[in-house]
């Protein structure tokens, strides 16, 4: 039985996953954990009035989803989308966030580094800290009101329990210690209770464990299952949903932890959870009309309003500390993922990210390519698929077409006598960004910016496009835009061909035409195919005419022998396949012409296509 209850409570995890987010705080009381006395000292929560608090009230921190739920990322958002801060990036699942009562730090768990653990970063996002590296999974932290304590829940003693942690990852201490799940912890205004729920006495109930005297209450006992606990903003009432363990409808109730009284607030006959405090309005989310949508209701359980009708599924992300805005996430049919405000005030939605409406627009306005790769790492954020490669190809075409007009400022004379005289003819951008030469600096900045690199072709310098950079994209892509990059990235990273010459062995010269040939098999339809067959065709011309310093004919136009036998085999190596019969073709044409290069043998390596 103990089984099935981790299963589905590890199933409640995951949805509810998006956000825990913060209450409007009440006054600070005093706390101790393990026989200490709690400091008097201990700060409270920010001034109301405060520039602190004006700060807070129009900052928040959510995570994004990919449109699959593959992947999830945590942003910081400040003046309603005016700034935004990607908190963390790449194919991990990153959950949860909290801003601190003080608004410098940012707790969260993820599993950027294996199992799920609990992190706090800066707010700039500079800075990111593991504060419990445990192979065990840790999940949803909350902010002690000092600002210096966070409780969470853990799997590392065997069963779910909760814990309390310094944020700089000392003094753990091990709240709950029973055969129970016990889970989602929430700390009161007052930082003296911690709220959770755990099954500890056979059904699953809301219990508070009161940190000053060491105890701990049953709080209710109706035989369903809580979650989603938020309390008032007056700390006077926990509103929660609650449903039978087996059961697709859940409701909201509202629960006064003094008196225990327990009141039914919503009867929807749907999954209504999620519910946020936005001073007297309670945010939740609810599949009433078939859709998860976004609605709004007093605090008295009137005024119900849909916030969001139309016809899509809304992922509720958090609200503005103490402000009126609320943020949510929708995806289109392409998985162009929209990230919106809603004024609860005005009413009014703003789009903060648009996906393909916002693409557009940058692909009409926008050249400044700094502006076009953070305008594609945040919106690859929640990219679905088709829209991830959308935005990956926009970059590729975007850097090969500015190539040539940003190589001509490498090329001046002065660029490149200082690059050779002064800097030992490095092509390590990393190096010259640190130059003391203002202007070699810069450009070697902006070079790293546009996804270019460095290389020397004949005693010059100059910048090529970096494709190996573009796969760190590769998590949030198909498997054939990956095999693109895959294919662009070995040029990038070792040219076949420099100075006419092959700079790679035959047998790797051919296994890269060999890559192409299979990616043309898999993926006819794909859209830069013109590319690969381009490259593919180019690369047998050179590989059956040769090149003035790797030769396939003698100065008397015979066939080399080792090249000869380099065809035979590769015939016998990759028997089947179109490359196969094209050299076939060729050595029999050969042997037509006694072995020697013919004007015919000519034409033929200059019409050659292998597509």
């Amino acid at each position: 039985m103990k089984s099935a209850v981790r299963i589905f409570v590890t199933f409640l995890l995951a949805m509810t996953l998006v956000c825990c987010v913060q209450v409007e705080k009440g006054e600070r009381g005093s706390q101790a954990w393990e026989g200490q006395e709690a400091d008097a000292a201990q700060k409270g929560p920010p001034d109301q009035n405060g520039d602190q608090s004006c700060r807070l009230s129009q900052t928040a921190v959510i995570h994004v989803s990919s449109q699959d739920q593959s992947r999830s990322n945590i942003l910081l958002i400040e003046r309603g989308g005016e700034n935004i801060v990607p908190i963390t990036e790449g194919p991990h699942k990153s959950f949860g966030p909290v801003l601190s009562w003080d608004g410098a730090k940012i707790a969260f768990y993820s599993d950027m580094e294996g199992s799920y653990d609990i992190y706090v970063a800066s707010c700039d996002g500079s800075k990111i800290s593991n504060i419990t590296k445990n192979s065990d999974d840790q999940y949803v932290p909350q902010w002690s009101p000092d600002n210096q304590h966070l409780c969470y829940q853990s799997q590392e003693s065997g069963n779910s329990d909760i814990y309390i942690i310094h944020e700089t990852g000392h003094g753990k201490h091990q709240l709950t210690q029973n055969e129970g799940e016990n889970y989602e912890p929430i700390w009161s205004p007052d930082g003296g209770k911690i709220l959770y729920v755990s099954n500890k006495d056979t059904n699953f109930d809301i219990y508070a464990a009161d940190l000053n005297r060491n105890t701990e209450q049953r709080l209710t006992d109706d035989g369903f299952l809580p979650q989603d606990l938020s309390f008032s903003p007056d700390g006077e009432s926990v509103l929660y949903a609650a449903g039978n363990i087996d059961s697709t409808i859940f409701e909201l109730y509202m629960l006064d932890p003094e008196t225990l009284e327990v009141s039914q607030f919503t009867d929807f006959s749907s999954y209504t959870h999620m519910p946020l405090w936005a001073g007297d309005t309670i945010i939740f989310v609810s599949d009433m009309q078939a859709y998860k949508q976004i609605y709004s209701i007093n605090r008295y359980g009137g005024g119900l309003k849909n916030l969001t009708p139309d016809p899509l599924d809304h992922e509720l992300l958090g609200k503005c500390g103490q402000g009126s805005h609320i943020f949510y996430q929708k995806f289109g049919p392409e998985g162009d993922g929209w990230l919106v405000t809603f004024d609860l005030e005005k009413e009014v939605h703003t789009p903060i990210l648009r996906g393909s409406e916002d693409f557009e627009k940058l692909r009409q306005t926008e050249h400044d390519p700094v502006k076009i790769f953070a305008f594609i790492d945040l919106h690859l954020l929640m990219a679905g698929q088709p829209f991830a490669d959308q935005l990956v190809d926009y970059a590729l075409e975007f850097s090969q077409s500015a190539l040539v007009s940003f190589q001509l400022r490498y090329e001046e004379q002065q660029v490149q006598q200082t690059l050779w005289s002064e800097y030992g003819a490095t092509t390590d951008l990393h190096v010259l960004i640190d130059a003391e030469d203002g202007r070699i600096a810069s450009l070697a900045q902006e070079t790293l910016d546009r996804k270019y690199k460095l290389a020397c072709f004949e005693q010059v310098i100059v910048p090529v496009v970096d494709f190996a950079a573009y796969q760190r994209y590769s998590p949030y892509l198909s498997p054939e835009m990956n095999a693109y990059l895959d294919i662009l990235a070995k040029e990038s990273e070792k040219p076949s061909v420099m100075g006419q010459a092959i700079v790679i062995g035959l047998d790797a010269y051919a296994a890269r035409m060999m890559d192409m040939v299979a990616f043309h098999q898999q993926y006819p339809g794909f859209a830069r195919i013109y590319r690969i067959v381009h490259m593919l065709n180019d690369s047998l011309g050179i590989y059956l005419g040769g090149i003035d310093h790797t030769p396939v004919f003698d100065s008397g136009g015979k066939i080399l022998p080792h090249r000869l036998q380099d065809f035979q085999h590769n015939i016998q190596e990759y028997s089947g396949t179109p490359f196969a019969d094209k050299l076939e073709e060729y050595i029999h044409l050969l042997a037509s012409e006694n072995y020697k290069k013919t004007p015919k043998v000519q034409a033929y390596i200059e019409d050659i296509q292998l597509y």
